[in-house]
């Protein structure tokens, strides 16, 4: 057997796997996506991300473009610096700064809910929360709601209500956390 002949046995060889074109494009149009959802975040989410330096910058020089066209060109020229990058790393650290952001928005919006409870409910919803959050400030809480419900419908009523959602706020963080 020659150097040209193939062994059909031979296990030495790796395949090839045969990618279309139509994937090809789909495939760097996600990593263009994920390039571009890169220049939507703070500078401490995006400290966050292992980026090389190169896609750094490219990523902090989107925010001068102002025309539609340099916009679209800069944006495909993240898609190809994003081809050469760590893309699994990159896209993993995003997506534990989405789940973050998700939880944190849950987590407002329970504390919305408790707010709204409290002012449209009675007794019981404020023992609920002082079993929910035993170390709760039991007369502020009280005044918090009362001061609440009574601005109902009033120009105070917001006022009221903000200082209500941070008390539930510092409340579910716990003591000494704030």
């Amino acid at each position: 057997m020659n150097e040209f002949d193939l062994d059909p046995q031979d296990d030495s060889e790796e395949e090839i796997e045969y990618v279309s074109k139509t994937r090809m494009k789909k495939e760097m149009h996600a990593l263009q996506e994920l390039a571009v959802y890169l220049t939507t975040l703070k500078p401490e989410q995006l400290a966050r991300i292992p980026l090389p330096q190169d896609l750094l910058n490219a990523v902090q020089e989107t925010k001068n473009i102002k025309k539609n066209e340099a916009l679209r060109r800069h944006h495909q020229y993240l898609g190809r610096l994003m081809r050469s990058a760590d893309h699994e790393k990159i896209a993993a650290a995003v997506s534990g700064l989405k789940e973050e952001q998700n939880r944190l928005a849950r987590l407002f919006h329970v504390m919305e809910r408790w707010r709204d409870d409290l002012i449209a409910g009675d007794q019981e919803v404020v023992e609920r929360f002082f079993i929910e959050f035993p170390h709760t400030d039991r007369q502020e809480l009280r005044h918090l709601v009362r001061s609440a419900k009574g601005a109902v419908g009033t120009q105070q009523a917001s006022t009221h209500a903000r200082k209500l959602f941070r008390f539930v706020r510092d409340a579910m963080a716990g003591p000494g956390e704030y």
